[in-house]
């Protein structure tokens, strides 16, 4: 894998800077993935935040958010914090990807726009579980990214589409499968995941941290094992209780409306059944 990196450049920034408006469907991706920010979002992180761009887009839909906006080049650092200098809600990061991330809390959504692909793909793959591990449950990932194309002729088209030839292409660029990330996000534990939208390289990758539900019963019986904290036996009794309460509306409902087709001695036991499943499980 190719180790060089340009972004360290003031002269290399620079030049994509000038540019960065006029790369081709941008905004289509751009515009995309606002659609799947959630609407009670708190906190946002960006990762390889450049000038703040996309950042900007989110906090112009979600001004209410406190933002982290994390970068390793001087320059983008430089002019993320001109751009949000009279912004108190963003918060800008000096980090290089290459390193684990710091602890920065947890987000709603974790953001990033044409910089994952810098990254060697062995840390595009443990930055992907970073990641899962920084959102709450519900929160998204959403990743606008730059991603091999399937033939060299593909490729090649592509490049000439935004100005480029194969000899000046950017070598910092580490392009990986659309389909590999995808499934990388799965195996990790992201749920809804997909791409959401793709013009030729570029493509929406996103997915998210399911919500968790506890089985009242299961832990019950851990916490009665490992002797815990009386307080903590309490919540798990009373998460029980709800879980029987639900049981009997459901028995209730059995009642009112399969009375006429099912004996009342087959609805006692399925009660019966459903009761000892919560009792024992």
């Amino acid at each position: 894998m190719n180790p060089v990196n340009l972004w360290t450049s003031s002269d290399h920034v620079r030049d994509y800077l000038e540019r960065a408006d006029q790369i081709s469907h941008r905004t289509e991706g751009e515009a995309a993935l606002l659609e799947f920010i959630p609407k009670g979002v708190r906190r946002v992180l960006d990762l390889g935040t450049g000038d703040g761009r996309l950042l900007a887009l989110v906090r112009g839909q979600h001004p209410d958010t406190e933002a982290v906006a994390v970068d390793f080049s001087p320059t983008m650092l430089e002019a993320a914090q001109k751009r949000f200098a009279a912004d108190s809600g963003v918060r800008v990061v000096e980090h290089n990807m290459d390193s684990p991330l710091p602890d920065l809390g947890t987000f709603d959504a974790v953001i990033s726009s044409f910089a994952i692909h810098h990254l060697v793909h062995d840390r595009k793959r443990t930055l992907y579980a970073e990641v899962f591990g920084l959102l709450n449950p519900g929160g998204v990932f959403c990743n606008l990214e730059h991603v091999a194309s399937p033939s060299q002729l593909l490729h090649e088209e592509f490049l000439q589409r935004i100005g480029f030839t194969v000899e000046t292409e950017d070598p910092s660029n580490k392009l990986l499968e659309l389909e590999t990330q995808l499934q990388w996000l799965r195996e990790i534990g992201f749920v809804d995941v997909d791409c959401h939208w793709k013009w030729r390289e570029l493509a929406l990758l996103a997915g998210a941290r399911a919500y968790e539900f506890v089985d009242a019963a299961r832990f019950a019986r851990c916490t009665a094992e490992a002797s815990v904290p009386t307080w903590t036996v309490t919540i798990a009794g009373l998460l029980r209780f709800l879980r029987l309460l639900r049981l009997c509306l459901a028995y209730r409902r059995y009642l009112v409306s399969s009375f006429s087709d099912v004996r009342l001695p087959e609805l006692r036991f399925r009660f019966c059944w459903l009761l000892s499943r919560t009792q024992g499980a």
